[in-house]
């Protein structure tokens, strides 16, 4: 049983500037000390509540969230994707000049073992985006009682993503919306599989004089 204490002002204040290096994109390195994005402290942090462990990422697009989930050496991070070409650079080859924990692997989300994704802790989702590929793989984690935690990211993006938010809200699990200060800009989402505690913790609200 994983406990997981999701403190939003401690993760708020982690320092991962050294992570701007490790980034194979440009925008993704610029984006690493934006205050309106905390995803990536969230990912970081993450990384180190585990160790010894494969997290699976899928949906590897310029790499960003394997990188962030490799941050803890002691783990491996096991990254999928239909493609590594994106904008005529081949990710999967930059990603292995930056980090060592790192391994890409071209495959559909259908194609991924049943055994890597039960040894997997943490599933970090992020791929078609159209609902139908989501609601299929997150039933299939039901059906072979897959026990640990699922992030989605753009749950909240409405307007481009209408399927993706529907899925989201109406699954029937334990479900959290991490909150806005170390989420994606368009809404992270975690569901739990299985029995785990989790909690978040809140900043302390300010009192009005």
């Amino acid at each position: 049983m994983t406990t997981l204490n999701i403190d939003v002002e401690h993760i708020r204040s982690l320092n991962i500037d050294n992570l701007k290096a490790r980034m194979v994109n440009k925008r993704e390195s610029d984006r690493i000390t934006d205050k309106h994005e905390g995803s990536y402290r969230l990912l970081v942090w993450l990384a180190h509540q585990f160790d010894g462990v494969n997290i699976v990422d899928i949906g590897t697009r310029r790499g960003s969230s394997a990188i962030c989930l490799a941050d803890n050496p002691n783990n491996t991070v096991t990254t999928y994707d239909i493609t590594f070409d994106f904008r005529g650079q081949d990710v999967a080859k930059m990603i292995k000049k930056k980090v060592t924990n790192v391994k890409c692997i071209l495959s559909d989300v259908s194609k991924i073992s049943d055994s890597v994704l039960l040894a997997a802790p943490i599933i970090y989702l992020d791929i078609s985006h159209d609902g139908y590929t989501e609601q299929k793989f997150l039933n299939h984690l039901k059906e072979i009682k897959y026990s640990g935690l699922l992030f989605m990211d753009d749950i909240n993006f409405a307007h481009k993503f209408p399927m993706l938010k529907i899925v989201f809200d109406t699954f029937e699990a334990e479900k959290y919306h991490i909150p806005r200060p170390i989420a994606h800009d368009t809404g992270t989402g975690l569901i739990v599989y299985g029995q785990h505690n989790v909690s978040i913790v809140l900043p302390p609200t300010k009192s009005k004089r």
